[in-house]
């Protein structure tokens, strides 16, 4: 899967090789999706770094409209101390 990855994101397989922890929690049930990714990196420099270029990416998704425009209204990316956290929220209309 690395390999993959590698070969569609090449910026975004090296990013990830240099993370020393990835966490991933999700919740489904009545009153929607909840989830949390958490991604551990070196510094506090490389996750504000990493926390602004997701936040882009995102806003760029919202532009385009549609389901990524809904699934982004429900996304809060931020950088605590070396990692970057990602929260989504989704009612179950979504």
């Amino acid at each position: 899967m690395r390999g993959a990855l590698s070969d569609r994101a090449p910026s975004a397989a090296r990013f990830l090789g240099r993370a020393k922890r990835l966490r991933v929690v999700a919740d489904l049930d009545s009153i929607g999706l909840s989830a949390e990714v958490e991604l551990s990196v070196e510094t506090e420099a490389q996750a504000r770094e990493a926390a602004e270029a997701a936040g882009l990416v995102a806003k760029a998704a919202a532009e385009q409209g549609g389901i990524a425009a809904r699934v982004t209204r429900g996304l809060r990316i931020e950088a605590v101390g070396t990692r970057v956290v990602a929260r989504l929220a989704l009612p179950p209309e979504t």
